[in-house]
């Protein structure tokens, strides 16, 4: 079965505090935007994106570690990253991430 991802001028509503798994909402040809759900603990060793990208914690807090350094990303803080900056991530409580990546397909 193929995931339903939104259209273009579909309105999302999103739900942090419900939010029971990661999935993918939008995936165009150059964007793709997922909701992430971390648990208490979880750990994403150190990978990059095939693009630029920004990441915003709806609900929860992270430990953020790129460019050498670690910062902590709370509800209401944004994060750029470059085009396939290595980045690792620390769920330091339940979390619930909003992930939009820039990609360079052709």
């Amino acid at each position: 079965m193929a995931l339903v991802h939104a259209k273009s001028g579909e309105l999302i509503i999103l739900d942090p505090h419900s939010a029971q798994r990661s999935e993918t909402l939008i995936r165009d040809d150059h964007m793709e935007v997922a909701q992430m759900v971390l648990e208490t603990g979880q750990y994403l060793k150190e990978h990059s994106a095939a693009g630029a990208m920004m990441i915003q914690v709806l609900k929860g807090a992270i430990d953020f570690e790129a460019h050498g350094t670690t910062q902590r990303i709370e509800p209401g803080h944004l994060m750029y990253l470059r085009d396939s900056e290595p980045h690792a991530v620390l769920a330091l409580e339940n979390t619930v991430l909003l992930l939009s990546i820039f990609l360079h397909r052709r």
